[in-house]
């Protein structure tokens, strides 16, 4: 499976952005292009749904940064704990 290195690789990205073409492509060649009010919303609706798989794409990448990050600190503890004489509370004997 290849790695997706941008939003822009995505297949559904893609896709939306065909779709988004054609949508505007009817707008302009039927009636829809006297009705302007109309012709934005939909223009902009179309246009919406790749803006939101790119935020949805990058917000994944900000979050798999941190997972990364978080994981070396959680190693680093794990090795910090067994590497030292320090028993917790649960190895007291009562």
């Amino acid at each position: 499976m290849a790695t997706i290195k941008k939003f822009e690789d995505l297949e559904i990205w893609i896709e939306s952005r065909r779709l988004s073409k054609e949508i505007i492509a009817i707008s302009k060649n039927t009636e829809l292009k006297n009705d302007f009010k109309l012709k934005a919303q939909i223009k902009s609706s179309s246009g919406s749904v790749m803006d939101n798989i790119a935020e949805g794409f990058e917000k994944m990448e900000i979050l798999k940064n941190d997972y990364e990050k978080l994981s070396v600190k959680i190693h680093n503890f794990m090795n910090y704990l067994s590497n030292n004489d320090f028993k917790g509370t649960k190895f007291i004997k009562k």
